[in-house]
């Protein structure tokens, strides 16, 4: 199993958990799960979603750690 796929995994299993309750963000994981492609980062990433929340989330936190 190649690094990407057991990242991408990651990233389904913890938004599963942490929106267990919340029927949008639930359904717009598991379009992920079925859709996702790697050719297209883009169109997951900047859809108003819990990942784009999460990548932004990550991206302030390394900046913080970095200052």
């Amino acid at each position: 199993m190649s690094q990407t796929h057991i990242a991408t995994q990651d990233i389904i299993d913890i938004g599963r958990k942490h929106y267990a309750d919340n029927d949008k963000e639930f359904f717009t994981i598991d379009d992920f799960n079925k859709n996702h492609r790697s050719n297209e980062p883009i169109r997951w990433y900047t859809r108003d979603s819990y990942l784009h929340s999460s990548y932004i989330y990550q991206l302030r936190h390394s900046r913080k750690m970095l200052i």
